[in-house]
């Protein structure tokens, strides 16, 4: 694939894994390294705080990604609690960086990307950003508008208002059963606002809203067990490259699964993307 713009949005996160240990992640760490791996040039955009800077920047995998970012006081910091092998958790969410401001992004901007990838983790970057790109593909992972956080820390479903001026913007959008807490009818009130609309079912695979239709697309193999954190950003990214290429949402859904399913089984380094078609 020639090099092409893939343009990322939202927060680098500090997701805590063990007392003063922490790993990078948020959609915009891992669907920014399958884009890279699949042969675009990548800018994020993001906002984070001193304690992930060194961590960011140095990062191997980001080596090749250019990185904007707003200094923050904080960074977006998460703890995950897995509570089944198949990778349900309990998010809790302690910290919050600063807002990705639509001014200063499009001061940055000096042209317009081939892909541009709304990936918000807790309401970070607004919607309404989609408006400003007129010859951009749009697509946008959707979890960081559909969540809120309790006086304990907890993350829990919060009812995206205004979902239905917002949606008809993208090309595509995704998000999980987990990010709607199992509701399928409002999985469908959701894709009858979007051009397409996948629907991620983990071990289930896919749920692909289309021209009327749904569509299932199930995973080659069921994994029990393996590295679930980024797999649906892993999924994201493979979709909406694959989608930009091929204009076809079904090879997409397909090859997005398979990438998921690969990088569960072994991990993003351990396999060529590039070789996946």
């Amino acid at each position: 694939m020639e090099q092409n713009d893939y343009l990322l949005v939202g927060h680098f996160t500090k997701d805590l894994i063990e007392k003063n240990q922490f790993q990078l992640g948020g959609t915009v760490y891992w669907s920014g390294k399958v884009a890279q791996l699949l042969g675009f040039s990548v800018k994020i955009f993001s906002s984070f705080g001193k304690d992930l800077k060194k961590r960011v920047f140095e990062d191997k995998d980001l080596k090749k990604i250019e990185i904007f970012y707003l200094f923050s006081k904080n960074s977006t910091t998460f703890k995950n609690v897995y509570v089944t092998k198949e990778g349900k958790r309990k998010q809790f969410l302690f910290s919050k960086a600063k807002k990705i401001l639509t001014s200063w992004l499009l001061r940055k901007i000096k042209k317009e990307p081939k892909i541009l990838h709304l990936a918000p983790v807790f309401q970070e970057v607004k919607p309404s950003l989609a408006k400003k790109f007129k010859s951009s593909f749009l697509g946008a992972t959707l979890q960081g508008w559909l969540r809120k956080r309790e006086k304990d820390f907890s993350v829990s479903f919060s009812f995206w208002k205004g979902y239905q001026k917002y949606l008809p913007l993208f090309d595509a959008v995704i998000c999980s059963r987990e990010d709607l807490k199992n509701d399928f009818q409002l999985a469908k009130q959701f894709s009858a606002h979007s051009k397409i609309f996948v629907l991620t079912q983990g071990e289930k695979g896919c749920l692909l809203f289309w021209q009327g239709k749904t569509i299932e697309l199930l995973p080659q193999k069921v994994l029990k067990s393996g590295n679930f954190t980024g797999a649906g950003d892993v999924f994201a990214a493979a979709f909406f490259a694959k989608l930009f290429e091929t204009k076809n949402p079904i090879l997409a859904a397909k090859f997005a699964n398979r990438l998921a399913f690969l990088h569960i089984q072994k991990g993003l380094e351990n396999f060529a993307l590039r070789k996946q078609n």
